[in-house]
């Protein structure tokens, strides 16, 4: 690590140097453009100096001539400035110069420059071979061309922007957003199903990072996330809330700050305290924390009762949330085939073990077990126990075909030792379908009936489990009638949390 500090340094310092800079010069121009550019001295010397600007004003590319390639950022001598990355920016980046930031570099006697349009209008002056120029880069969507050998300079001021690698789902959002003037956006991974399943819930409008489920985000290069970075910006989006904070999402956070320091960004964490010990969990939670007391992230939302007070003692500006479950509530599924069927659905294993849920169903009689994600060990123990499978998935189902395989159960297990808000409750219990949980979350705490019903009080016992179970099959109707009224109740607070926490300036 020394050796390539040292190594970057010295580079850094190769580069800023005059004779580096010549030599780039002779190399791309030849020697007789180097003793033009001796002989004439600031010839062809293009300046620019911001004047005013409300946001960093965006250089896209400078060309020594209209048809040559952007001249190298090494060579543009600058102040008050910063390279952004930007798929289709010159070099891969752009250049970011905020109010009073000024540049200057050794062009043609017909050069080109590229202005990025954003959200603020900005104020240039322009000078070149004893001319200057006042213009103006409006705010919008598009390029501004200025060509400074040329009267007037401001050549065109309405170009598009020609972005390839947009795909059409990025454009209509971007569009979308941009008509609707959007103001608030989530951002969430949907590999992740109950994070996204939440997300929708929570807010109106979600942006996928990545775009797809079958992306890993972990695998986003530093290109692709600037290149989200330029979608959520052209959406005109005054805020971003991060929902899970995978690393990629805290990498796109300063990618946005970077290219519009205005903007207010959020993070809605999923996790618990219990999750810190693994290693990335804990990575992702000091990356968020840290953010938050610097002031770059304005408000870190947890989804566990009572950890925003333990965040707030800590000095992190928190409060909660809590998932809920919009729609109309079903009626138990008839289901008369001699089997009592329960299902057990996970979307990821880590810290969520299914063995005593396993063990439990050994205790039921004529069980079917249902199941979804259980993993290697828990699938392995099902065969061990000798468990009748009615419906196995080893992968998360989609959230249609969920839906589908709880109404053909009568009762969920979701007895876990270590969760938040949970999702998977909610939705049994919406579509009819009891849900027995673990004593760790805020569930049915207001509740005396359904806490004493379907909240096990010792998750790692199967017969107690099992017990627990039982009644609860034979009481479903009961249950289902006092979810039905207890839902509407929940459904408001946990709304209403939301809309308060949208509505902040």
């Amino acid at each position: 690590m020394d050796r390539l500090t040292e190594s970057k340094f010295g580079l850094e310092a190769v580069g800023r140097s005059s004779e580096f800079r010549l030599g780039l010069l002779v190399r791309r121009t030849g020697l007789l453009s180097l003793a033009s550019w001796i002989k004439n001295g600031s010839r062809n010397r293009l300046t620019v100096a911001v004047e005013a600007t409300d946001q960093p004003l965006i250089v896209q590319s400078i060309h020594s001539t209209i048809t040559d390639p952007s001249v190298p950022w090494l060579m543009v001598e600058s102040s008050g400035t910063r390279l952004a990355p930007c798929s289709i920016g010159a070099y891969g980046h752009i250049m970011l110069m905020d109010d009073g930031a000024a540049l200057r570099s050794q062009v043609s006697s017909d050069p080109l420059l590229v202005f990025r349009r954003s959200a603020a209008t900005s104020r240039v002056t322009v000078r070149f071979n004893g001319r200057a120029e006042a213009i103006e880069v409006p705010s919008g969507d598009g390029l501004v061309i200025v060509c400074p050998a040329r009267t007037p300079m401001l050549q065109v001021s309405e170009v598009p922007i020609v972005e390839p690698l947009w795909t059409p789902f990025q454009r209509n959002f971007a569009d979308s957003s941009r008509r609707r003037k959007l103001k608030v956006v989530a951002v969430h991974t949907p590999r992740w199903l109950g994070v996204s399943g939440s997300t929708r819930v929570l807010f109106p409008d979600c942006y996928p990072v990545p775009n797809t489920p079958e992306e890993a985000p972990g695998d986003l290069t530093d290109a692709e996330i600037a290149h989200h970075a330029e979608v959520l910006l052209a959406s005109g989006v005054s805020r971003v809330i991060f929902s899970g904070g995978d690393e990629a999402h805290h990498r796109l956070m300063l990618a946005l700050r970077e290219r519009n320091p205005k903007l207010r960004f959020d993070l809605v964490f999923h996790g618990n305290f219990t999750q810190l010990q693994d290693p990335y969990v804990w990575k992702i939670f000091t990356l968020w924390s840290e953010s938050a007391r610097a002031g770059i992230l304005n408000t870190f939302v947890t989804m566990k009762q009572g950890a925003e007070q333990v965040l707030r003692a800590a000095g992190v500006k928190s409060q909660c949330l809590l998932n809920y479950q919009p729609g109309e509530n079903l009626a138990p599924p008839a289901i008369e085939d001699g089997r009592t069927h329960i299902g057990v659905w996970f979307s990821g294993t880590a810290f969520k073990s299914a063995n005593p849920m396993l063990a439990a169903l050994t205790l039921m009689k004529n069980a079917s077990l249902h199941s979804a994600g259980l993993g290697t060990e828990g699938d392995a123990l099902a065969e061990f126990l000798g468990i009748h499978r009615a419906f196995h998935s080893d992968h998360a189902v989609p959230r249609e075909e969920l839906h589908r395989r709880i109404r053909e159960t009568h009762l969920s297990l979701y007895v876990t030792a270590a969760e938040c808000s949970p999702m998977l409750p909610l939705e049994s219990l919406q579509l009819g379908v009891p849900c027995i949980i673990g004593p760790c979350s805020h569930l049915f705490e207001d509740n005396p009936y359904l806490h004493e019903r379907l909240v096990a009080p010792y998750p790692d016992r199967p017969e107690v489990i099992a017990r627990y179970a039982q009644r609860a099959i034979l009481e479903r109707e009961q249950i289902i009638a006092e979810w039905q009224r207890y839902a509407p109740l929940y459904n408001e607070r946990a709304r209403k949390m939301a809309e308060r926490f949208l509505a902040e300036a």
